[in-house]
């Protein structure tokens, strides 16, 4: 019973619970004793909540409204929604800013700590798709995990340097898994990309605009 109760948990919720554990231990153990550290420590779990029920059962009820008060029910539990995943990520950055502004946290230390945490919660969250995932050297997941780790050891040897430009974290990541993205035949396309891709393709112009910013702004 115990098992068969297990194979109806859809993959992507264990892999977030895996990958939410993998991050709080990382910036538990691993990461220095900041204001940050511990805002970033208390968000963990709550973001991953947040990201699960917004995209598997939220996004249908947002995407999907009816004046049917059934058919908005349905729409809600059945969680089989195309673009489930955008709504839980825009929930959990909202829960995740609101989170920093009642903090009071400075800005570019926490988008550094939070780079950081995502390129450790990713080893975990890519390399459980690519365990499962038959044909291992072929899949996208297990090319992230092998730029997930790169990423994370550029990332802590250039710890200081990303307190004050955290944007060369975000295009990093964004771009890995942009290029990565690539290996895998698309199932669904918006125009010339995956709305995926068309995601990271704007994580990764937003990174180069804010570093653009920051070179035209600091004095000659």
């Amino acid at each position: 019973m115990l098992i068969s109760f297990l194979q109806r948990i859809p993959t992507v919720w264990i892999a977030m619970v895996l990958t939410a554990f993998a991050a709080w231990l990382y910036v538990r153990w691993l990461t220095e004793e900041t204001r940050v550290r511990q805002v970033l420590l208390e968000q963990v779990s709550g973001t991953a909540l947040v990201f699960l029920i917004f995209s598997r059962f939220g996004a249908g009820l947002l995407l999907h409204p009816s004046l049917n008060v059934q058919e908005d029910f349905l729409s809600m539990v059945s969680g089989d929604v195309t673009y489930g995943w955008l709504v839980g990520l825009v929930a959990a950055g909202i829960y995740v800013g609101w989170g920093w502004r009642k903090a009071k946290l400075p800005l570019r230390p926490a988008f550094a700590a939070t780079a950081e945490a995502v390129a450790a919660g990713s080893v975990m969250f890519f390399a459980y798709f690519a365990a499962v995932d038959a044909g291992l050297l072929q899949s996208q997941d297990f090319w992230r995990v092998v730029g997930s780790v790169g990423s994370l050891l550029l990332v802590r040897r250039s710890r200081r340097a990303l307190t004050f430009r955290p944007q060369w974290a975000w295009v990093g990541l964004g771009s890995l898994y942009l290029v990565t993205s690539a290996v895998t035949p698309p199932s669904v396309l918006l125009g010339v990309f995956t709305p995926q891709q068309w995601f990271l393709s704007a994580l990764v112009l937003s990174a180069l605009g804010v570093e653009a910013f920051d070179d035209f702004g600091r004095p000659a």
